[in-house]
């Protein structure tokens, strides 16, 4: 009996790691992204990020707890300016604000996270993405130097910016600022408009195209998903067409 207990210890031993801790910051990524995709195990996935986070100061584990935590809010549909939702703001702007000058996600999670709240910091924020060249960042740069700075002329360099490197929504955005029919000559772009082209900014959509090393299977339901949504936005492939043929004109 002793020594089939003794095996089994043994066995345990071998098959898992004596401590989490030991491991690399690749294999705790890994991990987590396996309980998120794989098994829907969001708590154990945020002790693996904590741990690379704590561990190994990985800005790719700060994000993708910011990520799960703003998605969870989308999906409570929680009221963004409660005081409880300002501390957990807080909070997850200090998880990535060590970041946010070297990592181009970290800036834009931290644009996100003071957007609406702080649109001055929000704008310094998404420029840091934006001139690493993350599409997202320039999408939002563009948004808040509208309907924030009113600067048309800098909205539509970075709709156009953001488009040309693949971002379908910015050029639906830049065809609404060139196109007269649309917002009366780029003087009125209707923001409820945006709003609902911009609907699920923080959901599969965003996890889908900015999280980091996407294994194959993970890409391929992602884009799935994102598919779906799309469905009922199909205008946007001839809009992005036009957008394009603009771009090689203001370029």
């Amino acid at each position: 009996m002793k020594k089939m207990i003794f095996l089994l210890l043994l066995m345990n031993a071998c098959s898992f790691p004596q401590d989490m801790r030991e491991n690399s910051t690749d294999w705790l990524l890994q991990s987590a992204r396996n309980q998120i995709f794989t098994y829907g195990n969001v708590p154990l996935a945020k002790k693996y990020l904590q741990i690379a986070l704590e561990e190994h100061n990985s800005a790719q584990a700060a994000n993708l707890l910011v990520r799960l935590e703003l998605q969870g809010l989308e999906k409570n549909n929680v009221n963004w300016h409660s005081k409880k939702v300002q501390k957990l703001r807080q909070n997850a702007l200090a998880l990535v604000g060590p970041f946010i000058s070297s990592n181009p996600q970290s800036a834009f999670l931290a644009g996100l996270l003071n957007y609406e709240i702080n649109n001055d910091q929000a704008l310094k924020n998404f420029e840091l993405g934006a001139n690493a060249n993350l599409p997202v960042a320039m999408l939002y740069t563009g948004l808040l130097f509208h309907h924030h700075k009113k600067d048309n002329d800098k909205a539509l360099h970075y709709f156009l910016k953001a488009a040309h490197a693949g971002c379908a929504r910015a050029g639906a955005f830049a065809q609404a600022l060139i196109d007269p029919v649309y917002s009366d000559g780029g003087q009125a772009l209707d923001l409820s408009v945006l709003q609902a082209q911009a609907k699920g900014v923080w959901g599969l959509e965003t996890l889908a195209e900015y999280v980091e090393d996407l294994s194959a299977e993970e890409a391929s339901y992602l884009r799935r998903e994102v598919h779906k949504q799309k469905e009922e936005h199909r205008h946007q492939d001839s809009l992005l067409t036009y957008h394009l043929n603009q771009a090689c004109r203001f370029n």
